[in-house]
């Protein structure tokens, strides 16, 4: 319940970009169809893995269509949003099923946990009055705590390569190492996906609109949020330079450095990413007001 309310909580934002009401409608009523079908097919897929005896060549295709179901819905929602101009809160709709399918049979726990602790953390913002730092400080360490929380670590052997088979048999290099990279950085894409919805229902005007002033409020809020890696980045560079001779430089420091300019990487991805496709929601929004 908490997962599908969510990404309408701000519903004057979606109103805003969708240009009517009854559009706005509409659309939350078919990503709320689509949600549940990924949900249910994820179920299936999970629920037959988990007992082998249901796994079988009879039904094997059968159970491997379940997740492919989930990653065709998530991908073409996220081609349908970019090329139509609709609201970032939709591609977040449509991006944590595959997540959690992704990550793991044990992940749904983490994510609703998640999920209220976004929840929580809007409800404080929006009434304490917290300024635009602080929250995406706050956002960007949340981030790196369901990092951890998901199984994963600064360490290669943590790495979860049964992920590139989640729906599939055989390997491809292209489509694996899409699925490990998700797998891996998923819950930071999460996390960048929300902050917007989280500074547009906490500064938007009384009639839904959004100035330029609050547009630089939220670039300012996603730079803020990849600013935190960066700082993170640069401390472990100096920790591995001033341990550069010890026992366990290899170890330990090595691959902490590496996954940490891993994580710069990715986060500066995701937030230049977001950043278009709201600028393009934005954009899409002024010409229908246009006309």
């Amino acid at each position: 319940a908490i997962l599908s309310t969510f990404p309408f909580r701000c519903s004057k934002f979606l109103h805003d970009l969708n240009g009517d009401r009854q559009g706005s409608n509409k659309w939350a009523r078919i990503c709320e169809v689509v949600f549940v079908v990924q949900v249910i097919c994820s179920g299936i897929f999970w629920t037959c893995q988990t007992f082998s005896e249901a796994f079988n060549e009879k039904n094997c295709l059968f159970v491997l269509c379940q997740a492919r179901i989930v990653y065709v819905l998530g991908i073409g929602g996220i081609i349908y949003i970019k090329y139509t101009g609709l609201s970032v809160v939709l591609a977040f709709r449509f991006l944590v099923v595959p997540m959690m399918l992704i990550t793991g049979p044990a992940s749904p726990l983490v994510f609703l946990l998640m999920i209220v602790h976004m929840l929580s953390y809007a409800y404080v913002f929006s009434n304490l009055q917290v300024d635009l730092f602080t929250q995406a400080i706050a956002w960007a360490t949340t981030a790196i705590l369901y990092f951890y929380a998901t199984g994963h670590g600064c360490t290669f052997d943590k790495i979860q390569v049964a992920s590139t088979f989640v729906g599939f048999l055989e390997y491809n290099w292209y489509r694996s190492g899409v699925m490990l990279f998700l797998n891996q950085f998923g819950v930071y894409l999460l996390f960048v996906f929300t902050l917007p919805l989280l500074q547009l229902t906490n500064n938007q005007n009384e009639n839904g609109s959004i100035d330029e002033s609050q547009s630089r409020s939220l670039v300012f809020a996603l730079v803020s949020f990849g600013f935190v890696y960066s700082c993170r980045a640069f401390v472990t560079i100096c920790f591995v330079a001033a341990q550069r001779r010890h026992l366990m430089v290899w170890a330990i420091f090595a691959p902490k450095f590496v996954f940490d300019g891993l994580h710069m990487i990715a986060i500066d991805v995701f937030v230049l990413s977001v950043s278009i496709l709201f600028s393009h929601s934005r954009q899409k929004l002024e010409e229908d007001k246009s006309h």
